[in-house]
């Protein structure tokens, strides 16, 4: 039977261990895609990254209008999902092995950046920041604030 002591013990030594937190924050990026991204014209809700990427793919007509409408957005908007998913995974991969990848980290939070910089005039108008620029939904901010939280310190990590 383990002590108070034991377990206070144990988790103070889990709280403390940078190689546990970079490997949830890695997990928490992947997770990310299953949150909402952005929101499409006639959407009832917020479609997450893994949508985004199913919705690549699905048939209709839509995806043609948005590319006659804005192809810098509508690229963005269809292969920053997928790419950003890889790249996720690559991530945690070389985080469980303890690599640092402060590049990967960097591409990885800043890809959905671009949608909400460029795909504005393709969303829905009701869900604009301000301008053409996307309000960044939950899945996009919380990409961004793991992959950057995991670069900052790949490069502020000691020799």
């Amino acid at each position: 039977m383990l002590s108070r002591q034991k377990i206070r013990d144990m988790l103070q030594a889990a709280w403390r261990n940078v190689y546990l937190w970079r490997n949830l924050l890695a997990i928490a990026g992947i997770a990310s895609m299953m949150l909402p991204w952005v929101y499409l014209d006639g959407a009832e809700s917020s479609l997450s990254g893994a949508e985004l990427i199913a919705y690549t793919f699905a048939t209709g007509t839509e995806r043609w209008e948005m590319l006659k409408q804005s192809i810098p957005g509508a690229l963005f908007l269809f292969l920053n999902p997928p790419a950003v998913a890889v790249l996720s995974i690559v991530v945690f991969a070389k985080t469980w092995r303890d690599q640092h990848s402060a590049r990967l980290n960097a591409v990885a939070g800043l890809l959905p950046l671009l949608i909400v910089v460029f795909a504005g005039s393709i969303t829905s108008s009701e869900h604009l920041l301000f301008g053409r620029l996307v309000f960044p939904q939950a899945g996009i901010i919380l990409m961004f604030l793991c992959q950057g939280a995991l670069a900052v310190h790949s490069l502020t990590r000691g020799p």
